[in-house]
Parts: C-alpha cells; sequence; structure tokens
C-alpha cells in the first residue's frame, strides 16, 4: 500500500503527536507529585488515569512513528 502524503505533513503529524504525548505526560506526572508534595491525595486516581492515557499515547506515537518509517 503506497502512501500518497508528503514527507512534510508526516513530520508535522509526527511532531504534533510528540508534543501531544509529551503535553499528557508532564501533565500526568504534574497531577501526581502536586497532590503527594500538599498531601491532597483524593485526586490520585485521576491523576493515575491520566498517566495511562499518556502512557498509551507514547505508544501510539511510537507504534505510527514505526509503521510511517516501514
Amino acid at each position: 500500500m503506497t502512501d500518497n502524503r508528503s514527507s512534510t505533513t508526516t513530520v508535522v503529524e509526527y511532531l504534533l503527536w510528540t508534543l501531544f504525548t509529551l503535553f499528557l505526560a508532564v501533565g500526568a506526572w504534574l497531577g501526581i507529585a502536586l497532590p503527594l508534595l500538599f498531601g491532597k491525595t483524593d485526586r490520585l486516581p485521576i491523576a493515575l488515569l491520566a498517566l495511562a492515557a499518556a502512557v498509551t499515547a507514547i505508544g501510539v506515537n511510537i507504534a505510527v512513528h514505526y509503521r510511517s518509517a516501514r
């Protein structure tokens, strides 16, 4: 199967995915660290879900990049 997209589109798409996953990961780690620092652990389950979403998004990012590189 051929891909008719330009290499610029692929690079921009990859950079956007990377920024998105970094945003998710930083937000998730802050969501875990800040409640622990200030003793408000009632929001930890939400932060752990955000971390799981970040890990999933990073995995998808790697898979998409690997597939496009083949």
